[in-house]
């Protein structure tokens, strides 16, 4: 299939996928039978919870959350077993806004956060479980009691659990009785060959319930059927790269996600204490068809926001509401009889902001007014642009309706700015000159001193914009105590040293491009075990391994494709190859990874000065390799790192492979000739080093 004029894809059917086998030990075990949690009470005769059939179960996040032990509540039971069996309680305590309630527990179920048991979910065919709803709530408009999602946890999986599908409605009939739900396992979950447990969530964003929701849950099952395993992976086509900060919408069906990036520090990114600071940030690429959906957004958030503020604009008390969105207009032309409707799209600036209202966002969408009274914003506008903002409407407490200026410009691609003069002055622009002018009322603007956290990025509004991507190329602040201009599409990776991508909904969604890098390539998962690989010309007597940056991007797999993986001058073919994970590999500096020779590497380990009591660190690598030392890609298992030098400095935390590699530091006591070895703590898969040279 002809890709572009340089490039084509082979897309190969593949041999199928084979399970992963692990070997039983000690300290970790593998689910082979279906999984079962009866709740049972386990001689207790008051409700209990920390312990016993509920000891590993958490109201994880959200209302009721913040890793709260449940209850296991002896005097429900689905079978009227009481006198043996229970169930889990569930009360989650909505109001008036909405929220949600995440709960979860692992399948050894002995202490909070309990992985000593995981399970290949591609052995699985659903999640199935009783509940029971508290007689006398009220319904929802359709007649029941919404939908409540399930799915399974991977094993150390760095964004949490899965939520499969949009959801398992319960019916009116669960206050009368016990009903059954049943969720298939969704076996593109790309962590389904390793998990731990299970995860549910009951929200109230629709506007129902407001009110406390309680409910039990009983017959908690995973059920086990072996079957064919599921296809192999298909290449798709490829895509261009457009360099820079691609903030992608990757998570199906999370329409409210964020994608962005957050400043490292929050000193000295303000405007307050200087008297013109400038903003300026260039869009390189804008998804399309996306009138009033996907924004490009930058935020201004009081303090530094913690480790679950994602939603920093939401959670944090005062925030500035920057966003750019695709907008449109119509206008009409007459032929004659003939009317023709013509539809212009272009791009709006939104300015919206908030004060004093944590967890909250009423005040930027016009829901209630501020704690902080203000008076109303003074507005002067440029006639030569497309304003359409020149004073706010006020609602009944007299608060401007957000947004309170907005900005029009022909397109969204190019470069925008806001610039704060004598801490109030405001100035807006847009791609093409345009501009426009206000007041921000000083009590609200100096809400915004240091310390002060700026995010960039975007977020989809809703599930169309799924798979999309705002792209910046750079983003720079002048006139500040701590201006910098960072250019993302010329960089290779993240600059670390101003910003952090660990407040995204889905940090897989937030990449860095490099300048060299030319298509993107997909293929449908599960994928474990496949690895990529391209040649020149066709029949190939060669294939050469690649090991592209990828990300999961909308339940597939995504690879950044470098010029330097392009095989020939005018065209190129890429395949998908199961490798079996049979051996590891150890790497230190100066050393390559070199499959399909006798070593697997080629180079020296670079010398390592110290010794002694002044440890020197050094970084080393381990790969997952199958018998040619071809790296192979969807292992996770856990490593045990021992040295030649037996006071070796290693991780605190034993290392876990991430996609079939990991690099960690160690540090030797010794001035002498020094080895490490790593072990598969699951498949009991050993390998040693080069010897490395500790030098004083």
């Amino acid at each position: 299939m002809k890709i572009n004029r340089y490039i084509k894809a082979v897309l190969l059917a593949l041999v199928g996928l084979a399970l992963a086998s692990f070997v039983p030990r000690t300290s970790a075990q593998t689910l082979t039978t279906s999984y079962t949690n009866d709740f049972d009470l386990g001689g207790n005769t008051n409700d209990f919870s920390n312990s016993g059939s509920v000891a590993s179960w958490i109201q994880w996040y959200g209302v009721g959350g913040g890793n709260a032990h449940m209850t296991n509540d002896v005097t429900m039971d689905s079978a009227g077993q009481t006198n043996t069996s229970g169930s889990l309680q569930v009360y989650l305590p909505f109001g008036a806004s909405g929220d949600q309630g995440v709960f979860f527990g692992t399948f050894e179920n002995y202490y909070n956060y309990d992985r000593t048991i995981t399970a290949n979910g591609l052995l699985y065919s659903n999640i199935t479980f009783k509940i029971h709803v508290l007689p006398g709530l009220a319904t929802n408009s359709s007649g029941n009691f919404g939908t409540i999602q399930t799915g399974l946890i991977g094993y150390n999986e760095p964004n949490g659990g899965q939520f499969y599908g949009s959801g398992l409605t319960i019916p009116a009939s669960a206050t009368n009785g016990w009903v059954t739900l049943s969720q298939p396992i969704d076996y593109t979950d790309p962590y389904v060959t390793k998990v731990e447990g299970v995860d549910f969530k009951y929200t109230s964003y629709s506007g129902y319930p407001k009110f406390p929701f309680t409910f039990w849950i009983d017959n908690l099952q995973v059920n086990l059927n072996p079957g064919p395993p599921p296809p192999p992976p298909v290449l798709s086509n490829l895509k261009p790269v457009v360099p820079g900060l691609n903030c992608i919408a990757t998570f199906p069906g999370a329409a409210g996600n964020r994608y962005h990036i957050a400043t490292t520090n929050d000193i000295g990114y303000g405007f307050i204490d200087q008297p013109n600071v400038t903003y300026s940030w260039t869009i390189a690429s804008f998804p399309t068809n996306q009138v009033g959906g996907f924004q490009q957004h930058l935020f201004f958030v009081n303090g530094a926001p913690g480790q679950y503020d994602e939603a920093a604009d939401y959670n944090l008390a005062d925030c500035i509401f920057l966003t750019v969105q695709q907008s449109s207009y119509n206008t009409l032309t007459t032929n004659g009889s003939v009317i023709t409707t013509n539809t212009t799209t272009n791009a709006v600036f939104n300015f919206r902001y908030k004060t004093n209202e944590p967890s909250g966002n009423g005040m930027l969408f016009n829901g209630y007014a501020p704690t902080l009274s203000n008076s109303l914003p003074t507005y002067t506008t440029n006639t030569n642009t497309m304003v359409v903002t020149t004073n706010a409407p006020v609602n009944s407490n007299f608060w401007p309706v957000m947004p309170v200026v907005q900005l029009y410009a022909a397109t969204t691609i190019g470069t925008w700015t806001i610039s704060f003069s004598n801490k109030t002055n405001v100035t807006m622009t847009g791609p093409g000159g345009v501009s426009t002018n206000f007041v921000f009322d000083s009590a609200s603007a100096a809400l915004f001193a240091d310390p002060m956290t700026l995010l960039l990025g975007a977020q989809p509004n809703n599930t169309n914009g799924v798979g999309q991507a705002v792209v910046y190329s750079d983003f720079s602040i002048t006139g500040n105590d701590n201006p910098f201009d960072d250019h993302f599409a010329t960089d290779s990776t993240l600059n670390t040293a101003i910003w952090k991508a660990s407040l995204a909904n889905d940090t897989n969604g937030v990449i860095v491009a490099p300048p060299t890098s030319v298509y993107w390539l997909d293929w449908t998962l599960p994928d474990a075990g496949f690895s990529l690989q391209t040649t020149g010309h066709l029949p190939a007597t060669t294939w050469t391994p690649l090991s592209p940056i990828t990300i999961q991007d909308n339940g597939a797999r995504q690879a950044l494709i470098d010029s330097s993986y392009l095989p020939a001058t005018n065209q190129g073919y890429f395949s998908l190859v199961e490798r079996s994970y049979s051996q590891l590999i150890v790497l230190f500096p100066g050393e390559t990874l070199a499959p399909n020779t006798p070593t697997g590497k080629t180079g020296t380990p670079t010398p390592v000065p110290g010794g002694g009591s002044a440890y020197a660190p050094t970084t080393v690598t381990v790969v997952a390799v199958d018998s040619s030392f071809n790296p192979v890609s969807g292992i996770s298992d856990v490593l045990t790192i021992t040295s030649s030098d037996t006071a070796i400095v290693k991780p605190n935390t034993p290392p876990a492979l991430v996609n079939g590699t990991v690099t960690f530091g160690v540090a030797f006591s010794q001035v002498e000739t020094a080895t490490v070895t790593a072990t598969d703590s699951t498949t009991g898969f050993t390998a040693t080093s080069s010897s490395v040279s500790v030098t004083p």
